[in-house]
């Protein structure tokens, strides 16, 4: 975008100088082809995660309800509502067309689930994650990352298990006792839809992913690597210390001896979390600790590092950013693209429109509310937030007088299936609960929401948190109107696909309203 804007200057130029800027036009035109013929894209660790648009025309569909006079002079000097172009600086990106065939341009819910991925070899080489770190949204997106690095590295990935918005390599967890039977990790296949994943995965160039027994299976007769990476945050040496149960002295030896080369012999990895027992048939080779500070290539990790072993096991995975991997894989499309463009199960899929069904809003136009209150609570305490609700409410009210829009679906993080990192330090303090109880009840109260809960007995799967939030997920992008309250990866995975479906069509008429979006660094006592 920033090069076309540049030729249309240079344009001008040529209008008013003659033969000589005719001959600077024709200059830029060229490297305007070269550099945008590339349907490839770099990851880094500042890939944003937002959706991506062809033309900067789409920017227009972005309708924005602002607050009343009354309401804006209140709040704005506060940060509460940002601007228009704020929401469409955080809503797109603008990035060169991705080459497709013309059977399949732009509509990646279409691809052939009955498309073959490739078979496995004696030669096969897998990555494997113990340990997947963060809540789904962001797993979501470390694991697509994750393909993408082992396409380079000509491996495939394990299909992970799911339970309450988490992911893990086993279904027995990844530390501690072994989870009952009751408490088990399920199948990757309860969230999405897995052949979609693969054939998505496969045909914008990242590695497919193999179930947990073809990877044993595989690598019985092999000698396996296990890679722990030391990541730069200040977690690193206690989640060290306490996983492998090392002394000072010797987490400082590990943090020497890895520092020379990048990595280094940690001979104590299987040991400290019974790896092998609770992955099963696996035969343990070299133990490793790595430092992805320093191992930033992925060759240099594939070659030098595993050397090339069959069998590789990570035991815990960030994806890459600050204080995570700094691998840049090349592949088509972004991996936030490629998530938001994910199928979700059938059993999701019908649980979404039995309940559309029973709440009478299937086919009728409906406001769509979701709050992300425990980022709010962490950076500005509980009366901004109580704010935040007030004037979320406020818009809500004028969207429904203005649409004639009666139906509301509320999604929040308090509810009994919200986050579970929403734990606050004075957890036990009655005032505080207390307040927190007054807000929702008022909200409540004034805007008589619909809200989605499992229909069926309590030890069904639709009770899996996970389940329930990408239900919710489905309603929320379904609706003709999306107000939000707080931000981060999940949020915004449903800001992206409902801007995706909408602005196939300019003339529906929908809008997001985003309240209460930004950080405000500083230490809040809740």
């Amino acid at each position: 975008m920033f090069i076309r804007r540049n030729l249309v200057y240079a344009v001008k130029i040529a209008l008013d100088s003659g033969f000589k800027a005719c001959l600077f036009l024709s200059l830029c035109l060229l490297v305007l082809v070269l550099i945008e013929d590339g349907p490839s894209h770099v990851i880094s660790n500042q890939e944003p995660r937002h959706f991506d648009v062809v033309k900067a025309s789409r920017i227009e569909l972005v309708q924005r309800e602002l607050l009343n006079e009354n309401a804006k002079g209140r709040y704005d000097e506060q940060g509460f509502v940002p601007k228009t172009s704020d929401i469409a600086d955080r809503v797109f990106e603008i990035i060169p067309d991705v080459k497709n065939t013309s059977e399949n341009e732009t509509e990646l819910y279409q691809v052939d689930a009955t498309q073959n991925t490739h078979a496995i070899k004696s030669t096969s080489k897998f990555l494997f994650v113990l340990h997947h770190y963060e809540q789904l949204g962001k797993a979501t997106h470390n694991l697509v990352q994750l393909c993408a690095i082992a396409k380079q590295m000509k491996r495939f990935v394990v299909e992970p298990f799911v339970r309450d918005s988490r992911m893990c390599g086993v279904p027995g967890g990844w530390s501690g006792q072994q989870r009952k039977r009751s408490r088990l990790f399920r199948p990757f296949s309860t969230y999405f839809d897995v052949d979609v994943f693969n054939n998505l995965l496969s045909s914008f160039g990242y590695a497919t992913m193999k179930k947990l027994e073809t990877f044993k299976t595989s690598c019985s007769n092999e000698k396996t690597t296990i890679v722990h990476f030391i990541y730069a945050d200040v977690d690193a040496e206690q989640s060290l210390r306490k996983w492998y149960n090392l002394s000072v002295d010797q987490y400082i030896k590990v943090k020497n001896d890895v520092q020379r080369r990048g990595y280094c012999d940690c001979p104590f990895i299987d040991k400290g979390l019974n790896i092998s027992n609770r992955i099963g048939d696996l035969n343990v080779g070299r133990e490793l600790c790595v430092d992805p500070e320093k191992i930033r290539n992925i060759d240099e990790f594939e070659d030098q590092v595993l050397q090339n072993d069959r069998c590789a096991v990570i035991v815990h995975w960030r994806g890459i950013g600050k204080n995570r991997t700094n691998f840049r894989p090349r592949v088509k499309l972004k991996p936030w693209s490629l998530v938001t463009s994910l199928k979700h199960s059938n059993l999701i899929r019908n649980e979404v429109a039995r309940f559309k069904e029973v709440s009478f809003i299937d086919n009728h136009p409906y406001i769509a509310i979701h709050i992300r209150s425990e980022r709010q609570l962490q950076w500005y305490g509980i009366e901004k937030l109580n704010k935040c609700i007030a004037v979320m409410i406020q818009q809500v009210e004028k969207l429904k007088e203005m649409h004639k829009i009666d139906k509301i679906f509320l999604s929040t993080d308090l509810s009994a299936y919200g986050s579970d990192t929403l734990i606050f330090p004075s957890a036990q303090d009655t005032e505080f609960k207390q307040k927190l109880g007054t807000i929702q009840t008022e909200m409540l109260k004034q805007l008589q929401p619909l809200s989605y809960a499992p229909h069926t007995k309590r030890n069904s799967v639709l009770f899996d948190k996970g389940v329930v939030a990408i239900t919710e997920m489905n309603l929320l992008f379904d609706s003709s109107h999306l107000v939000t309250i707080g931000s981060g990866t999940f949020q915004q995975w449903i800001i992206d696909v409902f801007i995706k479906k909408y602005s196939k069509d300019k003339h529906q008429n929908w809008t997001i309203t985003r309240v209460c979006n930004r950080e405000e660094k500083r230490n809040v006592k809740i």
